[in-house]
């Protein structure tokens, strides 16, 4: 099976919201962003690896 890579860009606006953060608050926002995308669009994926 083929895997791929995915790039997302990020707005200038949402990047200097980052800025402002902790890098502990980043990461715990993110995760909960990326979980509830993985979670909303997993019917999409064949391959769920997370090496």
């Amino acid at each position: 099976m083929k895997k791929y890579f995915a790039l997302y860009l990020v707005p200038a606006a949402v990047t200097a919201e980052w800025r402002k953060m902790t890098d502990e608050e980043k990461k715990e926002e993110g995760m909960e962003e990326w979980n509830k995308w993985m979670k909303d669009h997993q019917k999409n994926f064949a391959d769920m690896d997370r090496r």
